[in-house]
């Protein structure tokens, strides 16, 4: 398994270099195709640091204005990609012809509407999509696009830290509760476990009957070939989520991949709780399928 079509929403300038960047590293492992994304977004509530240079326009010139901030906009993130394309070596072309071009390759898809919507709709055709973490600074509006990119598409999303991927995720700890979010997660993420030095899989103490348990979670990955470590942990007095991530500390690991939807240990509801916590204060990749 591996991810031979990855999908790289080039729309906040803060992370678009990051999120590129990780596009081509993950998608090159494979010899894949990589699908630079910029929607125009109908202007509500994100202008581009463009739009600053409009000031105050007379009312007949401001949607003029407006108009060649955002097509400056698209192609400033249209020349970031190219960029980030050829220091990666991939060669340009459509992802019809892809199949037909050997090594890394890399196309660009512009269109206008909304954010989370349109990318939602674009991860549809994509085995995996990538996003930058949006931590305390992010907007309202990133947090939309990755509950769009899980919830729309049915397919994982890999979370980058806003500096980048470093490397290929070689050390992953998995956070396991049985739930089907979690199964999926785990399921979607085989082309990093593959690849993976260490597999480490964490879960509470207190079990539910009716959900898997650890040892079949690790008998699951032995069907692949894989060898996992696994760690009961106490519930914490305090919170779950700086647990799960002191645990990735320790263990060195530098992808954490859980399930993005409602948990009944994990996390309450999407983006809320466990989830929200990880995603504002994790300094490392997270991999989550809904």
């Amino acid at each position: 398994m591996s991810y031979k079509t990855i999908l790289a929403p080039m729309i906040f300038e803060e992370t678009a270099r990051a999120v590129s960047e990780a596009a081509m590293m993950i998608a090159g492992a494979a010899r894949g195709h990589v699908i630079g994304k910029h929607v125009r977004q109908i202007y509500h509530y994100y202008p581009p640091m463009a739009y600053s240079s409009i000031g105050v326009a007379p009312a007949r010139s401001y949607d003029q204005a407006m108009t060649d901030a955002i097509r400056s906009f698209a192609d400033a993130q249209k020349s970031l990609f190219d960029e980030v394309c050829d220091a990666s070596g991939a060669h340009h072309v459509s992802m019809h012809d892809a199949p037909r071009k050997r090594g890394l390759t890399a196309s660009w898809s512009d269109e206008r509407g909304t954010v989370p919507d349109a990318i939602g709709r674009a991860a549809r055709v994509a085995d995996l999509s990538i996003a930058a973490l949006p931590g305390k600074e992010g907007g309202s509006i990133e947090v939309d696009l990755i509950e769009n990119l899980l919830v729309s598409s049915g397919k994982p999303v890999l979370l980058v830290p806003r500096t980048g991927l470093a490397a290929y995720p070689e050390n992953i700890l998995i956070c396991w509760d049985g739930s089907r979010s979690a199964a999926r997660a785990m399921e979607a993420a085989l082309a990093f476990l593959t690849a993976a030095k260490t597999i480490r899989i964490v879960t509470l103490k207190t079990v539910d009957a009716d959900t898997p348990d650890l040892d079949e979670a690790i008998a699951y990955l032995g069907m692949h070939g894989l060898k996992a470590t696994a760690d009961l942990i106490a519930k914490p007095k305090g919170s779950l989520s700086k647990r799960i991530l002191d645990e990735a500390d320790n263990a060195g690991s530098d992808l954490i991949v859980m399930g993005g939807y409602s948990h009944r240990r994990f996390g309450e509801a999407i983006f809320g709780g466990v989830t929200r916590y990880m995603l504002e204060r994790s300094d490392r990749a997270i991999f989550m399928a809904h």
